[in-house]
């Protein structure tokens, strides 16, 4: 059985981790690259995901 990427016509990971966003980055070096990271709970402490939930608890 081929790996994932060996069906794929264009790799989209460089794509995927140029994106500035924390916690794509995380999933994807912890899911599809199979990386060693930190525990999930590290992104409930970035600002912008902690700046979000409170829009969404104020009803924005």
């Amino acid at each position: 059985m081929p790996a994932w990427r060996d069906i794929l016509r264009v790799d989209p990971l460089p794509a995927l981790l140029a994106v500035d966003d924390d916690a794509l980055r995380y999933f994807v070096r912890r899911d599809l690259l199979g990386e060693a990271v930190e525990p999930v709970e590290s992104l409930w402490e970035h600002p912008a995901l902690f700046n979000r939930l409170v829009r969404e608890f104020l009803g924005g």
